[in-house]
């Protein structure tokens, strides 16, 4: 095997990773029932502040910006070349696992001990990071602190956005010492950033089926949400014949199925379709409802086919309306473009594959994550490890200690050799 940094620091670099995982599962507002840590909680300030423990241990430059992204830097020796990145998240949702987001934090801090520690210095700086937040639990909103950096977050969304509480993201990011008017500042460009790399943990079954224990993404398919309200009338449900009824539910239930047919009979093995959420109103078993509203959550590492499955849906609704002589209401609330990883940051990831003798699968991402969004301004790759039985976002959430560190043996190589590439079109 050629390992640049020795097998036996690899195994010390791993058991560091396994206690600090368990470590910032104590940061958790649901002790006993998974790990919950939503973003500006003391829970999650809690988590960063270990972290950045971490990163001072090791000596890197630690900054924040305004939105609460932390950066720790390790610099090279050419200034003038941009960095490469590597990180995740740390806040997880209600009930979730303790390695969602975490192992790509601590893996890229890892990375970069094993790294400095082996005393080389490379040509470009490394810097880890850590993402604000990339859950949607609070604010509805995912992928928060990247978001901010690519500059797809405005000061009026940060008043707009509100918490269960009602309170605002700007007033919770003040009160949480944030500074959002300084919003503008925290925004990068293309060609700041030489490359990102994201570790993160599978969240599906594909790894584990086909028994590979590293994934490499080719793609990252996005989401398109949509909240659908349909709106009939509500009437008594022994007295209304039934062919004077505007019921909103048989009408729900065309388009749940259709959705379905969708994605099922579509071309495209990335496409997939969930309705996530049905609220009938007024939700009593004697009472032809009101309304109803569902959530869609289509997903495509295609973006002619995410195009075309809003355009169907949007005939399919009006013609189910139409007919049933019913209203409705179609908001698409996000619609996302699916990003194609950066064929030379793949390349280089194949290669410490192939160095380091681990077999690997290319495939495609079905969730999104920071890297979705970074991809927009820098070339970008992502490192995937077997999720146990495909679960996460649960508190059954596993990957095995040696999946993990797998993964930052990959993640440590590439790393090294993306920040002594001087130019990525050689």
């Amino acid at each position: 095997m050629q390992n640049k940094f020795g097998e036996r620091n690899f195994l010390d670099s791993t058991e560091r990773i396994q206690k600090q995982i368990d470590d910032l599962a104590e940061f958790n507002s649901t002790p006993g029932n998974g790990v919950t840590r939503v973003v500006y909680t003391q829970e999650d300030q809690q988590a960063k502040t270990y972290v950045k423990e971490l990163m001072n241990d090791i000596g890197l430059e630690i900054t924040e910006d305004a939105i609460g992204n932390i950066y720790g830097r390790f610099k090279g020796t050419d200034p003038t070349l941009s960095p490469i990145w590597s990180g995740s998240h740390l806040d997880a949702v209600p009930n979730g696992g303790k390695f969602d987001g975490v192992v790509g934090v601590l893996g890229a801090i890892e990375a970069l001990r094993m790294i400095k520690d082996s005393g080389l210095r490379p040509k470009r700086d490394l810097v880890a990071v850590i993402f604000a937040s990339e859950e949607p639990t609070r604010f509805g909103i995912g992928c928060l602190g990247s978001r901010a950096l690519i500059g797809d977050l405005t000061e009026k969304d940060l008043k707009t956005l509100k918490d269960q509480g009602g309170q605002s993201l700007y007033d919770v990011m003040r009160q949480s010492g944030y500074s959002p008017e300084y919003l503008p500042e925290v925004v990068m460009h293309l060609g700041e950033i030489g490359a990102f790399i994201e570790l993160h943990i599978e969240q599906g079954i594909v790894l584990e089926r086909e028994r590979k224990c590293i994934g490499l993404i080719h793609a990252i398919a996005a989401p398109t949400d949509i909240a659908l309200t349909l709106e009939g009338e509500q009437q008594h449900a022994g007295a209304t014949p039934m062919n004077l009824r505007k019921d909103p539910v048989p009408a729900a239930a065309e388009v749940i199925l259709t959705v379905e047919k969708w994605a099922k009979e579509n071309t495209s093995a990335h496409t997939v379709a969930t309705v996530g959420r049905i609220d009938v109103q007024p939700g009593s078993s004697n009472v032809i409802a009101d309304s109803v509203q569902i959530t869609i959550d289509s997903r495509d590492v295609s973006w002619e086919n995410k195009e075309l499955f809003l355009s169907e849906l949007r005939k399919t609704v009006e013609h189910i309306c139409t007919r049933r002589g019913i209203k409705y209401d179609l908001k698409v609330k996000a619609h996302d473009k699916p990003m194609q990883a950066h064929p030379f940051v793949v390349q280089k990831l194949e290669e410490s594959c192939s160095e380091l003798m681990i077999d690997y699968k290319l495939m495609a991402s079905g969730a999104y994550h920071d890297a979705l969004m970074m991809a927009k301004i820098a070339p970008f790759g992502m490192i995937f490890v077997p999720s146990k039985n495909g679960i996460s976002h649960d508190k059954r959430e596993w990957t095995d200690l040696e999946y993990i560190g797998e993964g930052v043996k990959v993640l440590t190589h590439s790393l090294l050799k993306l920040a002594n590439t001087t130019n990525f079109n050689d």
